[in-house]
């Protein structure tokens, strides 16, 4: 159940971000120091949801291959994709975010901060691709639910 769970709750989770933040940062009312201060609350919390979900997932995941539902291939796939997902995620949380929230608390914003907010818009929107996907791989009904007839 979790191994189907967590993959759909983060990628859920992540959209809902995303809305909030783009409503945000399009409205008139918030200044770009009001961004940044929301930018160093927010993302923390982010980075918990992930790791906890995506991490309870692929060690979810291990435990339901010994159930067999799913099958081989699936289970190996949606596997496969969880924990690149989360590498992808663990990544991004040192290498561009670790960086990214320094220049925010120093207010030293330059030219890299610029190309490391890129790297982390094109890294998370690479990573919640990854989940959608093993999300459904993993939640797509397997032939014998798809033949089963609801009289």
């Amino acid at each position: 159940m979790l191994f189907r769970l967590c993959p759909a709750a983060w990628a859920g989770a992540a959209a809902l971000f995303v809305l909030i933040t783009v409503g945000l940062t399009r409205s008139p009312e918030v200044d770009s120091e009001l961004r940044m201060q929301l930018s160093l609350i927010r993302f923390p919390y982010y980075y918990v949801l992930e790791f906890g979900l995506l991490g309870t997932a692929l060690v979810a995941g291990f435990f339901a291959r010994r159930h067999g539902e799913l099958g081989s291939i699936r289970s190996w796939l949606g596997l496969g994709l969880v924990a690149l997902a989360l590498a992808g995620a663990i990544a991004d949380y040192f290498l561009v975010y670790r960086p990214l929230e320094k220049m925010m608390t120093d207010r030293t914003l330059d030219g890299a901060f610029r190309s490391l907010h890129e790297a982390s818009k094109h890294g998370n929107s690479t990573i919640v691709v990854v989940v959608v996907i093993a999300a459904l791989v993993i939640n797509w009904p397997s032939r014998a639910h798809r033949r089963t007839k609801i009289v």
